[in-house]
């Protein structure tokens, strides 16, 4: 892992998320640290992510605009540049990313409607 160049220390975490890309492919992912200004993610093997987009952190029903930092295999580190409540009102732009989110909840409970 690169040397500590963060502003602010990050917490562990084994938190589900889902990494969005703005063409709207989306798949699954494991938030493994995180603090307010950004992450480490764990992504399925020989998955391909471009620089920018957005995670989604389902047990916390946020989604941040991401800029990568660096790669290290599955693992990414990546900085915050604007964060979204999901529970919130959103522009319309956004709403895509707030259907995607209650539609994974609902499938975790067991709930497919």
């Amino acid at each position: 892992m690169p040397d500590e160049k963060r502003a602010e220390p990050r917490r562990k975490t084994y938190l589900g998320g889902r990494i969005v890309q703005d063409d709207g492919i989306s798949f699954p992912c494991v938030i493994r640290n995180a603090s307010v200004t950004g992450a480490m993610v764990e992504m399925p093997p020989m998955t391909a992510v471009p620089d920018e987009w957005t995670l989604i952190d389902m047990k916390h029903a946020l989604a941040h605009r991401v800029v990568v930092s660096w790669r290290q295999d599955e693992r990414l580190g990546m900085r915050f540049t604007e964060s979204f409540d999901l529970t919130g009102d959103l522009p319309e732009g956004l709403r895509h990313l707030q259907r995607l989110w209650a539609a994974e909840r609902r499938l975790q409970a067991g709930d497919p409607e």
